[in-house]
């Protein structure tokens, strides 16, 4: 089913659209009312808005933005300019010589077509819409940055119109900032009568991160050592975090520390945690408690 734009994106007539850095669309023969000529049928192209971008190779860069290597799926826009209903609209797109241009489909079409199809069914008169699915792509890792990815579009409806028009979308620069630190270590249990942490105690404590950088990342873990012989034994020697978006923090793990005997009130017992996500970035963090008085 065809999506019905909201009303805010109903203007039309602006050759250059320039929605912020990482959603810059550049319509190169466009329908507007300075240049009614270039129009040649009822179905005019509107814009592209990213729906998604994911990572590739070893980097994440999920930032809405067109990155090298990516793969990115887009909303495609087209706009009903007449006063009537039209039917059986679709839209055909195509890399316009650009070898950097991978794969392209739609997400909910065959693959290796060297197109992407989009159906957007019956539009009603001055509606502007999208369809169910995107237009699917990779970007080359021998893009460059600035580089314009440059698309051709034709659109084509039940009565035999005829539209054709480009498209593009800019690289962007992008050096991604990955960053995780430790939220949170709390004592959750200990076997001493009055719960507190002391020598000989076996305790419990909880382990929260946070993600504090300016990406996503998948696959975070921890490896729990031990340097020093206040602690005897710590199970499990490593921790799962998951998968954490920019600035979200992490569910709570576990750990069972065995203290050793003769600690004496007020030392402090250092636990070391290295952290690592899938991209093989790294990250050391030390918890530090005290034995009781």
């Amino acid at each position: 089913m065809k999506k019905t734009a909201p009303s805010v994106f109903l203007a039309i007539g602006i050759v250059s659209l320039l929605f912020s850095c990482s959603k810059e669309i550049i319509r190169d023969n466009p329908y507007d009312v300075n240049n009614p000529a270039a129009y040649k049928g009822f179905i005019a192209f509107s814009r592209a808005v990213i729906y998604s971008d994911k990572s590739s190779g070893n980097v994440n860069t999920t930032n809405n933005q067109v990155n090298i290597g990516e793969h990115l799926q887009y909303f495609i826009y087209v706009k009903n300019t007449s006063a009537n209903l039209i039917g059986k609209v679709t839209a055909t797109i195509k890399p316009h010589n650009n070898p950097d241009i991978l794969n392209i489909k739609s997400d909910g079409g065959p693959a290796n077509t060297g197109q992407c199809v989009l159906n957007y069914g019956n539009i009603d008169a001055s509606a502007m819409v999208y369809p169910d699915f995107h237009l699917d792509f990779d970007v080359a890792p021998t893009a460059t940055d600035n580089e314009r990815l440059i698309f051709d579009i034709e659109m084509a409806d039940a009565q035999g119109h005829h539209t054709e028009d480009t498209f593009s979308v800019k690289v962007m620069h992008f050096t991604p900032n990955y960053h995780f630190v430790l939220q949170q270590a709390v004592l959750l249990s200990s076997n001493q009568s009055d719960g507190k942490i002391r020598a000989g105690a076996n305790i419990i404590m909880g382990i929260n991160v946070k993600n504090a950088g300016s990406v996503g990342s998948n696959d975070i873990k921890a490896n729990v050592s031990i340097n020093n012989s206040s602690i005897k034994t710590v199970t499990p020697a490593q921790l799962d975090f998951g998968n954490l978006a920019s600035g979200a923090n992490s569910k709570q793990q576990k750990i069972t520390l065995s203290l050793a005997n003769g600690l004496t009130a007020g030392t402090n017992v250092p636990l070391d945690l290295d952290i690592f996500d899938q991209y093989g970035n790294t990250w050391k963090q030390t918890i530090n408690f005290t034995v009781s008085q």
